[in-house]
């Protein structure tokens, strides 16, 4: 069973506190209604009153306070990104149209590395040990990143432990897209970690 995600958690106390909320309320009307009849002593309805909070309290959570499923968007997140095709580009003002990125499988193979783990690390801000990270996390290089959209750069964000707002705050995105193209020319543009780490 997966641990609940801190809005789940939130999301059943509130229920919890609802619930108790609601049961205080049926006690304190049941209350008054003993007090001012005059079958009950004060002390009888104090317990009475009690017992009708306990119970109902009980009640509401046996009937209300139950899991509710996890929303559509927190079921794709436990996906890993996916290689997607960039949306095409829109059109420069000026008079010469750039090439659109490629796909992942019209890269040509002898200009990327075979080792993802070394592709990845072209890209400025990812080292060995993050691009290990990434590899474990399904990311199969260069080109898939150029192929992600905003929710797999999000996913990105909130997953990779320790690193939070990495891949947008480094715009992986777009220097995956420069890499590509630049493969795809034949051309090797400034880079990554790699080149610098030797």
């Amino acid at each position: 069973m997966q641990p609940r995600s801190k809005e789940a958690r939130r999301q059943k106390f509130l229920w919890t506190l609802t619930c108790w909320a609601a049961a205080a309320l049926i006690a304190t009307v049941a209350f008054g209604a003993m007090v001012v009849s005059d079958a009950w002593t004060l002390l009888q309805a104090v317990f009475a009153a009690g017992f009708v909070f306990l119970v109902t309290g009980a009640v509401f959570l046996l009937l209300f306070n139950r899991d509710l499923p996890p929303p559509k968007i927190q079921a794709q997140a436990a996906a890993t990104p996916r290689a997607v095709h960039p949306e095409p580009a829109p059109e420069p003002t000026g008079a010469s149209e750039p090439a659109p990125a490629p796909d992942a499988a019209q890269t040509p193979a002898a200009s990327a590395p075979a080792d993802p783990k070394e592709d990845l690390q072209r890209i400025r801000g990812i080292g060995p040990k993050l691009a290990m990270v990434l590899v474990e996390k399904g990311v199969g290089g260069v080109a898939q990143i150029a192929g992600w959209r905003d929710e797999d750069v999000a996913w990105c964000d909130e997953n990779l432990e320790g690193l939070k707002g990495r891949a947008s705050r480094d715009d992986w995105v777009a220097q995956a897209r420069e890499l590509v193209a630049a493969d795809s020319a034949g051309t090797t543009p400034a880079g990554g970690d790699a080149a610098r780490n030797g």
